[in-house]
């Protein structure tokens, strides 16, 4: 059975991250700029065979 996503639910999960990223900010960072790397390097592999 699926569980039903409520707003205190979502309200406690923002405030949990909220939380950690204050306590953790170059981590937060790093773990931005990797994903951005990721999804660049990626998404330059799929579109730029398509656009020469």
């Amino acid at each position: 059975m699926k569980e039903q996503i409520t707003p205190d639910r979502g309200r406690k999960n923002a405030k949990v991250t909220d939380r950690y990223v204050h306590e953790n900010p170059w981590l937060a960072v790093g773990i931005c700029v990797g994903l951005g790397l990721l999804i660049g390097t990626w998404s330059r592999s799929v579109l730029a065979p398509r656009l020469c």
